[in-house]
């Protein structure tokens, strides 16, 4: 189980032609060892 403040992961831009000024925040993803499930905000 991952247990972190989501403020102290790192913010990344959005690589969309569309998305301007936009980044995301990957709480969970394959890094996590969850090539299955991922979590953003």
């Amino acid at each position: 189980m991952k247990i972190v403040d989501y403020k102290e992961v790192k913010a990344e831009a959005v690589d969309f032609e569309d998305a301007k000024d936009v980044k995301v925040r990957w709480l969970v993803s394959d890094k996590d060892k969850a090539p299955n499930f991922a979590m953003r905000l």
